[in-house]
């Protein structure tokens, strides 16, 4: 009943928020966009703008604390788990 309630309330907000939004397709936060396509574009580009070096520096810690672990297997688990 609970995965129910916050299904549909995920669905009214697809509704309310976002096919306004594609509707119009024009100036969004991310850049301006004409149509459906070009908004797409720039979704894709802001994601990969932020994902990106958001996973470089989970890479880098991982593999800090994977060199760091000094051959221990909690932490060397750990690390494979980041």
């Amino acid at each position: 009943m609970l995965k129910q309630k916050y299904l549909l309330k995920q669905f009214f907000f697809i509704q309310a928020f976002l096919f306004p939004m594609l509707a119009y397709a024009k100036e969004t936060a991310l850049g301006e966009a004409d149509n459906f396509g070009e908004l797409v574009s720039l979704v894709w580009s802001w994601g990969l703008k932020v994902i990106l070096p958001l996973s470089v520096v989970t890479l880098i810690i991982a593999g800090f604390m994977y060199m760091s672990s000094g051959g221990d297997e909690n932490k060397v688990s750990q690390a494979k788990q980041v």
